[in-house]
C-alpha cells in the first residue's frame, strides 16, 4: 500500500508540472494574441494590409491556446488510477509540444510582419 501511495504521490507531482507549464502558455498565448491585435481578426484586416500573415498568425495562436487548453482540462480532471496518470502524461507532453511550435510558428508570423512588412 505504501509503494502505491509513493508512485501516485509521484505521478500526481510530475503532472502538476506539466499542469503550471499549460497554464502559462495558455495566458501567454491569451496575452500576445491580445497586444497583437488577433483577437477580432476578420477578412477585412487582411484585406486592408494585403497580407494573410495575419490570418495564419491568429490560426496558430489559437490552435496554440486550444491545446494548451486540452491539457489543462485533461490533467484537472485525471482520476487517481496510476495507468492513466501515464498515459496521460504522455498525451499531455504530445500537446505541449505541439502547442509550443505553433506559439512559435505564430510569433514568426508576427514577428516577419512587424519587421519586414510596412502596415500603415
Amino acid at each position: 500500500m505504501d509503494d502505491e501511495a509513493r508512485e501516485i504521490r509521484q505521478e500526481l507531482r510530475r503532472l502538476n508540472v506539466r499542469l503550471v507549464v499549460a497554464i502559462s502558455l495558455a495566458v501567454f498565448t491569451g496575452c500576445y494574441r491580445s497586444q497583437a491585435g488577433l483577437t477580432n481578426l476578420s477578412e477585412t484586416m487582411t484585406n486592408n494590409t494585403g497580407h494573410v500573415a495575419f490570418y495564419w498568425a491568429s490560426k496558430f495562436s489559437k490552435f496554440a491556446r486550444l491545446c494548451s487548453l486540452m491539457v489543462v482540462f485533461e490533467l484537472l480532471f485525471v482520476p487517481v488510477v496510476v495507468l492513466r496518470m501515464r498515459s496521460l502524461r504522455r498525451e499531455s507532453d504530445r500537446f505541449l509540444v505541439l502547442a509550443s511550435i505553433c506559439v512559435l510558428i505564430s510569433l514568426s508570423f508576427l514577428a516577419y510582419l512587424r519587421w519586414f512588412v510596412v502596415v500603415v
